[in-house]
């Protein structure tokens, strides 16, 4: 357990005294022998570990050590790509790296890109249910740890990217490649007003989402895997803009 992965649990509210202990046995094993990491990695000897005793001691080490805590999105942020390349390497099964990512999604509320993770077990759930995914075009029961490290791979091309807050509520045009918020466009008898269609039919008229860019009609949910793959080709040599308003 390295400091990383600890503030990440730490954030998440989920971090157990043993994590704090192992941390402190690998600073241990390498080489660190100060007073205070000593006493925390010996706490692991007790059966029940004191949780107030184990953070007295984990608070000391780390100003013995000269370390601080990141920030708490920073350390959410820090923790989904540790997580994410555990699972890319087989350090960590597939599933059990997504029950961990799923928790990012109600507890990062700042981040949109926690939601993902959300979607992805949302559809997971649906696969054993024997429905279709919703968010995730092309998974499929056989292939669902083979589809979680692609998801991985995916986020953290995402992370690096400079995308808008609202990025999973955007769509992408395939007409004209512009990616955004779709603008309703009225689909039915537009030439009557929407007072007397209201008045004739006691209801609204129908609206389609099109393009706020060139108006088409064909546009593709970001929300979806697939999506998202389009997006980072098309941006990769910066082909595509993003409107941020």
């Amino acid at each position: 357990m390295d400091l990383e992965l600890l503030a990440g649990k730490r954030a998440l509210g989920c971090a157990t005294p043993e994590d704090h202990i192992a941390w402190a046995e690998r600073l241990l094993a390498e080489g660190t022998d100060m007073d205070d990491v000593q006493i925390l990695a010996s706490l692991g000897l007790d059966r029940r570990p004191d949780a107030q005793e184990v953070e007295g001691h984990f608070r000391r080490s780390l100003r013995a050590l000269g370390l601080e805590l990141p920030a708490r999105q920073l350390a959410l942020l820090t923790y989904a790509s540790r997580v994410c390349r555990q699972i890319i390497t087989g350090e960590l099964p597939p599933e059990d790296g997504l029950r961990q990512l799923e928790t990012l999604h109600a507890e990062g509320r700042d981040e949109p890109l926690f939601g993902i993770w959300g979607e992805l077990a949302e559809d997971i759930d649906l696969l054993t249910g024997g429905d279709a995914p919703f968010f995730n075009s092309g998974l499929e029961r056989t292939n669902t740890g083979d589809f979680i490290k692609r998801v991985a791979r995916q986020y953290l091309r995402l992370q690096e990217a400079d995308l808008p807050g609202d990025f999973l509520r955007r769509s992408l045009c395939t007409e004209c490649g512009h990616t955004g918020r779709e603008r309703p466009h009225r689909s039915e008898i537009r030439w009557l007003p929407a007072s007397i269609f209201r008045l004739l039919f006691r209801r609204a008229p129908d609206t389609i989402g099109v393009c706020e860019r060139c108006g088409a009609a064909r546009l593709l949910p970001m929300h979806d895997f697939a999506t998202r793959e389009r997006y980072l080709a098309q941006t990769t040599g910066s082909t595509m803009t993003t409107t941020r308003n």
